[in-house]
């Protein structure tokens, strides 16, 4: 959920970055557009109105096309910077991702010894207890020397 709400507001950056690289590439289309306006207007009242108007069509023509070199080279930089972007943060994710891989092993770990030492605790206390439970019928074979108290002991405690 937390990576999604990152991507879109990524998106959303990018998105931003693109409408103000719009918004400048459409105010000197519009600049450029009021220099051809205007010397086209210079242009009609003269004498030599077709050489001058071909020359003002040619500096259009470069115009426009410095207009779209300039719109793909800023274009191309912005491409760059969006792709370093994600990569430095697909990085710093994979980085997260390794951090959390190597703490839940760490983890399983310790949890392994601390479950391997309970578990020998618990084998030494369960032998304690045979070893007190035999201790207690060779005490009460030993002390109730008798055949009756022997033979009922042994069937009621033991299989």
């Amino acid at each position: 959920m937390r990576k999604k709400k990152s991507y879109s507001r990524k998106l959303e950056e990018i998105a931003k970055e693109f409408q103000f690289s719009e918004a400048v590439l459409n105010q000197d289309k519009e600049i450029d557009d009021r220099h051809i306006i205007s010397d086209l207007a210079v242009n009609v009242g003269d004498e030599d109105g077709d050489e001058k108007l071909e020359a003002t069509i040619q500096n259009t023509l470069l115009l426009a096309q410095n207009a779209a070199d300039q719109a793909k080279e800023s274009s191309e930089k912005q491409a760059e910077l969006i792709i370093g972007n994600a990569n430095e943060t697909a990085q710093r994710i994979l980085d997260k991702a390794h951090g959390d891989v190597v703490a839940i092993n760490d983890e399983y770990e310790r949890v392994k010894e601390e479950f391997i030492k309970f578990r020998a605790k618990f084998r030494g206390f369960m032998n304690t207890q045979l070893q007190t439970f035999d201790e207690l019928e060779k005490d009460l074979t030993k002390n109730y020397n008798g055949k009756s108290a022997s033979s009922s002991w042994g069937s009621t405690m033991w299989p």
